[in-house]
């Protein structure tokens, strides 16, 4: 609401209460662009860009198995006919 300071704090909160949101680490890098701390930045934004690989990893990870159960499933019943 125009306050950055008190934004980045709240953000800094948030990413100490939970590391592992992503959509609060973007928001800091913007404004800590925004505010001039470039480096704050840049290490914010790797953190988001761990975050979102890790999130597509797991994705990938669970269509994986549910498409294997599914295929070893389809095996199953194919073979008691």
């Amino acid at each position: 609401m125009g306050d950055a300071v008190a934004a980045i704090t709240d953000l800094k909160k948030a990413v100490t209460l939970d590391p592992a949101f992503p959509e609060a680490w973007y928001r800091l890098a913007s404004l800590y662009d925004q505010n001039g701390r470039h480096e704050d930045a840049r290490q914010a934004r790797t953190r988001f860009r761990a975050l979102k690989e890790e999130k597509s990893n797991r994705e990938t990870e669970m269509i994986r198995n549910v498409f294997l159960q599914t295929l070893a499933g389809g095996e199953a019943s194919a073979g008691s006919h």
